[in-house]
């Protein structure tokens, strides 16, 4: 899967952010990162939808966490799938 992950930060605190083809995966009460799949979703149609949705101040672009890519390599492994 080709997922990226970005991160909203809001004028107003405590929206509840619901994007078609974005996955909240964790909020506060100025932003919310959300993550993408990019290979069933393009990522400037999300953002669009953002901006459009929500008072935007800010958005940051960035990839997964070390972390989560390890544990994606070792559980594809642990599956039998190469690396």
């Amino acid at each position: 899967m080709n997922e990226l992950r970005f991160v909203l930060a809001y004028v107003r605190a405590n929206l509840r952010v619901a994007l078609e083809g974005a996955s909240v995966r964790q909020t506060d009460p100025y932003r919310a990162t959300l993550e993408v799949d990019l290979d069933q979703t393009p990522i400037e149609a999300v953002v669009a939808r953002a901006f459009a949705a929500y008072p935007v101040a800010d958005i940051a672009v960035g990839e997964p966490p070390m972390e989560e890519i390890i544990a994606a390599i070792y559980g594809r492994r642990d599956a039998g799938v190469p690396a």
